[in-house]
């Protein structure tokens, strides 16, 4: 199992059939072309986007900058999985993309997490209410498959 794949079970798993995965995005006509197609790792309930990062920074920056276009989205998730090898680097890519973030969206707008497991080492319990948590915090409650208007 990847990190991806570990970050989109427990996606399915806090969110259920609200959790899509592998959506497209519009950059607003700036981006053209057959073969650039961008996409966020999944939305919740139509109303928050989510990307999921294996904690390098140059990554998580490309991440940040896909949530932040994913403007029909009113709010963003970016979770952030510690690779096996990682050494607690992601605790400081957390910090830096919620730094980011913050300069672009109001603070209860988006969410930066850092789950306590990963592939190699998953604590499904642990970062299911991590998850959980941070989609209650953006507005999104059990049950809901669609943002309410």
């Amino acid at each position: 199992m990847t990190n991806d794949k570990y970050g989109k079970e427990l996606m399915r798993r806090a969110a259920g059939e609200a959790f899509v995965a592998h959506v497209k995005i519009n950059y607003g006509g700036i981006l053209q072309g057959k073969d650039i197609i961008p996409h966020i790792d999944g939305t919740v309930a139509e109303m928050i986007a989510v990307e999921i990062q294996a904690g390098w920074s140059k990554a998580a920056r490309g991440a940040m900058l896909d949530l932040i276009c994913s403007d029909q989205y009113l709010s963003k998730l970016l979770v952030v999985i510690d690779p096996p090898d990682g050494q607690g680097y992601a605790a400081r890519i957390r910090d830096h993309c919620h730094r980011i973030l913050g300069r672009f969206l109001p603070r209860e707008r988006f969410r930066v997490i850092l789950l306590k497991g990963n592939r190699s080492r998953p604590q499904w319990d642990d970062d299911l209410l991590i998850i959980q948590d941070a989609l209650r915090e953006l507005g999104w409650t059990p049950g809901q498959s669609r943002a309410v208007a």
